[in-house]
């Protein structure tokens, strides 16, 4: 093989290395950002219950507890109103809560009629309403709820007890 042998393989074949490496980095790359951690996280709820282990993997650990928190604090044959898809795109989905939520029946508010009217009708005894972000406005809610949170952004509005509320 003489010096001009290397040089010209090379010249024939250096597209072909090059592919060959990037493809080798990609994977590289693939494995220690993508695949591993995606593993890791599966291996991590593989023990869970089928509903948590889903809302964990579709909508992350903060989704999963939230739903925990709703179901010790709303009764199963209650009425639960979600926000509009506008304010939150999970949980104003009525199909999505309705899942995590079921047997409890999920509601809301239509988008032809105003927020505040629409939640003054729906303050029933058996009626829980999903307080996300700034829905429901509170001073409409508050009549004949009460706030319990789950963290600054999300909580519950209960009835209250007595004559009025529930209990």
């Amino acid at each position: 093989m003489t010096g001009r042998q290397p040089l010209t393989w090379l010249r024939r074949h250096g597209l072909e290395v090059l592919l060959v490496a990037a493809v080798l980095v990609q994977t590289k790359v693939l494995l220690a950002n993508v695949l591993l951690p995606a593993f890791d996280r599966l291996r991590g709820v593989s023990s869970l219950p089928a509903r948590e282990r889903s809302a964990r993997l579709a909508f992350g650990d903060g989704f999963a507890e939230y739903i925990r928190f709703l179901q010790e604090v709303v009764p199963s044959d209650a009425t639960v109103i979600v926000p509009p898809v506008t304010v939150d795109e999970v949980l104003g989905n009525e199909g999505i809560v309705q899942y995590y939520l079921f047997p409890r029946r999920i509601s809301n508010c239509p988008g032809s009629l105003p927020i505040g009217p629409c939640i003054a009708r729906l303050t029933g005894p058996d009626s829980y309403i999903l307080a996300v972000g700034e829905f429901p406005p509170p001073d409409v809610a508050e009549h004949a709820k009460t706030l319990v949170r789950f963290d600054d952004d999300r909580g519950v509005y209960v009835p209250r007890p007595g004559p009025t509320g529930g209990e």
